[in-house]
């Protein structure tokens, strides 16, 4: 603690870095006479963070142009982080390269969208950053903790991971809550595509097995984490290697490892501080976790990711024997095996288990996880209608849209509709054939690491079809030729006039209503499953439909927002219909209109409301 305490930090103003020029940059921060951070400052009254992020892409370069290099600048060895901000907002990037460069948000979130809230306290929307982040003890914890050097296999560093703000928020949240709360808690993460949460998972696991309560004793002998794959996701398994400050703390446990049971109380009993084993491994886990905390005192911590897995194997065999027979169906019709149905059911089926934390990472929780995960306002009382189970912490799909993580996604599907409608006739159904050809192809086909060949043994011509489509005329003369039409929008050719037609029948029905991407069965399950089941849930939603008329109930503005959140919820389970409404502001008229006309919404939130008061009353 002594040394701890000589740490040095200082903040300089206009720092001149070049030796080839008179730039300088408006803040940089430095650690016992290093520089750690960089950071370029703009006022909203008369730049934005956009003139920050382009200074530093066309104005601060590492290596400018017959020059020598800039040493704040240059990847690494010069500053780890780079920070650009407003009064609004705040971004961060770890290596510079010019134009190149692509800064990463590093903003609160602003009720479940991107941005930062409106301060309290009433000064700037991004005081938190330096009255929080750049706090003495939580600037040093940042450096010496969360900063990891990711080396290539010649062991220099090709990358440094630096956290985004929902991940440092989550992690420092869940460490203080179990300090406080003590083992055998329950937290759900609730982090959308986009959130990195592989990163986060690393994280938490190597600092819930670093935890100390306050007599210095830890908290957890053993950090178990649960892979999202039958084989070990490669992407966690090296941030976990990566994220460890001392080599050997981390063990796995593999379907090829021989006896799983063996390899699994050797490493739970031993000294490995992270045990990482597959969904197919995980109920033997789970059993060995559960007798080791009754037998030997032991406590432990189990993270599990979000998965989806096969419906086969003693994972599968164990889920369907505590399955309900609606769940069993559901799962018979196409449905999948997660951990977190796994958790669910076991926690459903068992007392309290007072020497394990459960932490679980989901995008989007079903109803039973949620129920048996979330955190209520007072945990002392039992669910009721102002004490409703919620995540420990959320990061929305909202925002992650909103803040470009899967925005990029959705574009260049809406782009790539919009350009192909120009070419093709979407009528020609040859087109839709050759799609389905090659979506079927591309499995079989064995690509290398390095992909300089691709292997075609599996791939056997079984048919062929020639057909005489007779002569064509190739006029090439100075007279009369068929000429093509100039394109003078998006949508301005023909086909486009077959289109509107062919939507406007579409709207009419359910099962027409995403065209012929998507079967019949899914349409149905997405909107009058999916998409109705979620708007149903909303408070709102029940309370205007109880106290209006249908009519007046129809013209709410708050049915569109609603409909576009549960289409937000749905878009990992049904990724190309959540795109098309998304974008497509047809079909999501399309999807409220069924909803009201033919789904029953306005009589179920009806219904749902009367039983409310009918409970709580």
């Amino acid at each position: 603690m002594a040394r701890y305490a000589t740490n040095r930090l200082r903040v300089v103003r206009q720092v001149r870095y070049s030796l080839h020029n008179e730039n300088s940059i408006d803040v940089v921060l430095f650690l016992n006479g290093l520089p750690v951070a960089t950071v370029e400052l703009k006022t909203d009254f008369t730049q934005s963070i956009g003139d920050a992020i382009d200074q530093y892409r066309f104005d601060r370069q590492p290596k400018p142009k017959g020059q020598g290099a800039e040493p704040l600048l240059t990847f690494p060895s010069g500053a780890l982080i780079h920070f650009a901000v407003s009064n609004q907002e705040v971004a961060m990037v770890t290596q510079l390269a010019g134009p190149a460069t692509v800064f990463l948000p590093f903003n609160l979130g602003d009720d479940g969208a991107a941005g930062n809230p409106v301060n309290a306290a009433g000064g700037h929307r991004t005081a938190y950053l330096w009255e929080q982040v750049w706090a003495r003890e939580s600037w040093l914890e940042i450096l010496g903790r969360y900063l990891i050097a990711r080396r290539n296999k010649k062991k220099q560093i090709e990358a440094i991971i630096f956290p985004r703000y929902h991940q440092l928020d989550v992690t420092r949240k869940l460490q203080a809550a179990i300090l406080v709360e003590g083992p055998g808690g329950k937290y759900l993460i609730q982090h959308s595509a986009g959130s990195g949460k592989t990163n986060s998972i690393a994280w938490t696991a190597h600092f819930l097995a670093e935890l100390h309560d306050a007599k210095n004793q830890k908290v957890f002998d053993t950090v178990l984490v649960v892979s999202d794959r039958n084989v070990i996701d490669v992407q966690l398994q090296e941030a976990l290697f990566d994220f460890q400050r001392t080599t050997g703390v981390v063990a796995t446990i593999t379907n090829q490892d021989g006896s799983k049971s063996g390899r699994l109380a050797e490493a739970l009993s031993g000294d490995k501080k992270i045990v990482v084993c597959t969904i197919q491994t995980f109920p033997f886990a789970l059993e060995a976790v559960r007798r080791l905390a009754a037998t030997q005192g032991k406590r432990f911590a189990v993270i599990a990711d979000e998965a989806h897995s096969s419906q086969t194997g003693e994972a599968a065999s164990k889920l369907k024997a505590v399955l309900s027979p609606e769940e069993l169906q559901e799962l018979n019709d196409g449905g999948e095996i997660s951990t977190e149905d796994i958790l669910a059911a076991q926690m459903a089926s068992r007392a309290e288990d007072g020497g394990i934390t459960f932490v679980a990472f989901t995008a989007t929780p079903k109803n039973k996880t949620l129920e048996l995960f979330g955190t209520r306002p007072d945990p002392a009382r039992k669910p009721a209608a102002d004490n409703l189970p919620k995540p420990f912490h959320v990061y929305s799909m909202r925002q992650a849209i909103e803040e470009g993580f899967i925005l990029d996604v959705l574009q260049n599907y809406l782009r790539l509709y919009t350009f192909l409608s120009q070419i093709f006739d979407y009528g020609n159904t040859g087109i839709e054939k050759r799609a389905i050809f090659y979506k079927r192809l591309l499995p079989l086909l064995e690509f290398g690491r390095e992909r300089e060949g691709i292997d075609l043994s599996k791939v056997v011509l079984t048919h062929h079809h020639l057909k005489d489509q007779g002569a064509r005329t190739l006029p090439l003369s100075n007279g009369e030729t068929p000429k093509l039409a100039p394109i003078t929008e998006a949508g301005s050719g023909s086909v486009q006039e077959q289109q509107k037609v062919y939507m406007a029948e579409l709207i009419s029905k359910l099962n027409d209503l995403f065209g012929n991407d998507t079967s019949e069965q899914d349409q149905l399950r997405y909107v009058n499953g999916t998409i109705l089941g979620k708007v149903s849930e909303s408070r709102i939603l029940q309370q205007q439909a109880a106290n209006n008329t249908r009519e007046q109930f129809a013209n709410s503005p708050d049915l569109h927002t609603e409909l576009q959140n549960a289409i937000i919820e749905s878009y990992d389970a049904h990724t190309v219909m959540s795109t098309q409404a998304l974008n497509s502001p047809i079909v999501l008229r399309g999807i409220l209109d069924v909803l009201l006309n033919h789904a029953g919404l306005y009589e179920t939130l009806r219904a749902r409301e009367t039983g409310r008061d009918r409970q709580y009353g």
